[in-house]
């Protein structure tokens, strides 16, 4: 090749290298470009009581949103009352309850619309499948997944209508079940899939669905984990217990508190996140997987082969004591010394 030849093409190497350092760098930027400012574009937000949901909700006000604040008690509504958020107060377990939440948001979205549905309402009943009831299956759907998809269906035409988004909380669980969480790992995983199809049919309205998928947050929620499993155990027929022995449940216990007291971590950074990169975003992701906390590393195990996976989950829930009758016997005592 002449060297005039070789310069040239060295030159066009080094303008193609330029041009797609600049188009990557364009795209990293753009995908961390925001909206500094709600401008008063109306949230529906539910699960605002205590814990994740409050933060969010004072987030998005901080933010300069319209937030309508769905809640379940009278004493989580009493804390926005300092606020300019609209609260309703209702159970989305039942029809007139997601009905009052509809009317709600949509009377103060008002003529501008409804720009995005936060569905972050849940409940976890843990406990092992071996005595976990039926009915906590139900309850957990009722409200981590048939709420939501009620939600959804009611207010998807005026989403449609602003080109508006749906927000759904799911969790790491819903990516990975872990031992012990089968009703909320269940719920959690329908809701994934729900969010999954809507995405989807949704791109000719442009109507963004996210999926949030936390990990262990220091909230109300996570701190009643281990006292909800105890009474789980503690509630179910004692035929459905006793292979497993009562010194090794209350083991349990202590090994789950020190656990998630290890893994919890403050839920403002995972609330921020959700409100810059769901909320504020113009283009914003398919999923938010936070970057603080558990959820990559239990995201990451979820990956494992089935077979190296469900031993290193079951170790990291239950890591010491075997069930009671699948423990070896004890030794015999030793042999009387004969004189």
């Amino acid at each position: 090749m002449a060297p005039t030849t070789a310069t040239a093409a060295a030159a066009a190497a080094a303008a193609a290298a330029a041009a797609a350092a600049v188009y990557i760098a364009y795209k990293w930027t753009k995908s961390w470009r925001y909206v500094p400012v709600g401008n008063g574009r109306c949230v529906l937000l539910t699960g605002c009581d205590t814990g994740f949901g409050r933060i969010v909700a004072q987030l998005a006000l901080d933010a300069g949103f319209k937030v309508v604040a769905a809640c379940y008690t009278e004493a989580g509504a009493a804390t926005f009352a300092s606020t300019t958020a609209t609260i309703v107060v209702a159970d989305l377990t039942t029809a007139e309850g997601v009905e009052r939440v509809v009317k709600a948001g949509l009377a103060a979205a008002g003529d501008s619309g409804l720009f995005a549905l936060v569905n972050n309402a849940g409940l976890c009943l843990p406990g092992n499948v071996d005595w976990l009831p039926p009915d906590a299956y139900e309850r957990s759907m009722a409200l981590n997944f048939h709420a939501p998809v009620k939600l959804t269906y009611a207010l998807l035409p005026a989403l449609k209508s602003t080109r508006g988004r749906v927000v759904n909380v799911t969790s790491v669980d819903g990516v990975v079940a872990l031992p012990s969480t089968a009703a909320y790992s269940a719920s959690k995983h329908a809701l994934e899939a729900f969010s999954d199809v809507l995405r989807a049919e949704m791109l000719p309205w442009d109507v963004n669905v996210v999926v949030v998928e936390p990990g262990t947050m220091r909230t109300p929620l996570a701190e009643a984990f281990a006292d909800g499993w105890l009474h789980s155990f503690r509630e179910a027929p004692a035929e459905r217990t006793a292979a497993y022995g009562d010194e090794w449940a209350r083991r349990h216990v202590t090994q789950t508190n020190k656990g998630m007291e290890a893994a919890m971590v403050d839920a403002m950074p995972t609330a921020l996140e959700l409100v810059h990169r769901a909320l504020l975003h113009p283009s914003p992701p398919s999923r938010i997987l936070p970057a603080k906390g558990n959820a990559k590393i239990l995201w990451t195990l979820g990956q494992l082969p089935d077979s190296i996976r469900d031993r290193v989950l079951y170790s990291l829930v239950f890591p010491s004591l075997l069930p009671l009758t699948l423990r070896p016997p004890p030794p015999p005592p030793p042999a009387g010394v004969v004189s």
